[in-house]
């Protein structure tokens, strides 16, 4: 399934659900291609993403969604621990199917992009917010590095870390092919290998 048009349909599923242009988006999802889709999504609907692990302490979820003010959370499906005690912004499953075609909402070049927590080792984790800019400026840099590299770009950082930009969107703004590693392979080092000589992946 097209990632374009995936991420029209959760641009669109963004706005049926009220979400407005300039929130924060938690992402709560699996290692799979919607993830990219959703990244994408929320970009499309004028929105900042924030990814959060189902391995977290709700604590730890609460808290991170209450720092943000993230308008929604979207799920691959809704988690069973939150069934007795849900977070107090709206929960919502990614939607089905794809869109042709959406309307980007605009943007300017200090709108969020996304939003990251640090581990919290010394601390309560605290909330780094990227820039539209800031991923302009980095683009620039690592074009000049990725260039001359050949072959595709493996995926393997989490998704809250801040290196998982260049090894998505950064990557895919060159037209790069991108191989996601699962939640498996990105912890199993031969496995990770595997990828590697599989998909020729740098």
């Amino acid at each position: 399934m097209p990632v374009e048009r995936r991420a029209c349909a959760i641009a669109q599923h963004l706005e049926e659900c009220g979400v407005k242009s300039g929130s924060c988006v938690a992402l709560c999802l699996k290692r799979t291609p919607d993830m990219i889709a959703a990244m994408y999504g929320v970009l499309k609907a004028g929105c900042s993403y924030m990814f959060m692990l189902n391995s977290f302490p709700d604590a730890r979820l609460r808290y991170m969604l209450e720092i943000s003010e993230a308008a929604v959370v979207l799920y691959d499906q809704l988690p069973q621990s939150h069934t007795e005690n849900p977070p107090e912004c709206p929960m919502y499953t990614l939607p089905m199917g794809e869109a042709e075609d959406y309307c980007d909402r605009p943007v300017m070049d200090d709108s969020l992009v996304n939003v990251l927590f640090t581990s919290g080792s010394t601390g309560q984790p605290k909330g780094v917010m990227l820039r539209h800019r800031s991923v302009s400026n980095l683009y620039s840099q690592m074009k000049t590095l990725l260039d001359p590299i050949e072959g595709n770009v493996l995926c393997s950082t989490n998704s809250v870390f801040d290196c998982f930009i260049v090894e998505t969107m950064i990557a895919l703004a060159m037209g790069r092919c991108i191989v996601l590693a699962d939640e498996e392979e990105m912890m199993v080092p031969w496995k990770l290998a595997g990828l590697v000589a599989k998909y020729n992946t740098g």
